[in-house]
């Protein structure tokens, strides 16, 4: 599965731990084990650090649409962690689209609009797991 893939299936089942647990794509990132260090090997500890980066890369755009369908899907917030499905999530996001005004189908937000703020979460990912290979490499490291 890729990394990509990966995100996706925490949009659809949100950051529950046991699920997170699961996306070894995003586990095996070296920017996870850093931040889990030195507990790298605990799956547990591995995944609340996943969390911990994916909280920290999606409040960066929290303010723009992409930002807050992420946040409110994926769950980074307990109150939509809570919710009971993934299709609650989407709507709740489709009520907070664009500010709130011209709200959007769930349907939508899956179809549409999940998929581009996934594809750029993704790359968010890929120039964080970059930056911080490159700064265990420098040489005042």
């Amino acid at each position: 599965m890729s990394r990509r893939e990966a995100l996706g299936s925490l949009c659809t089942r949100g950051i529950e731990p046991w699920w997170v647990r699961e996306q070894e794509a995003l586990l095996g990132l070296s920017c996870v084990a850093a931040r889990a260090a030195p507990h790298a090997d605990d799956a547990d500890i591995r995944a609340e650090a996943l969390v911990e980066i994916l909280r920290e890369l999606v409040g960066r755009i929290r303010h723009v649409s992409h930002g807050k369908i992420l946040w409110i899907v994926l769950g980074l917030e307990e109150q939509y962690l809570r919710m009971s499905s993934a299709e609650e999530r989407r709507r709740c996001a489709g009520e907070a689209f664009r500010g709130g005004e011209r709200p959007v189908s769930a349907g939508t937000i899956r179809q549409h609009h999940e998929k581009r703020a996934l594809d750029r979460l993704t790359e968010m990912l890929l120039d964080y797991e970059h930056t911080a290979a490159a700064a265990r490499h420098s040489p005042l490291h």
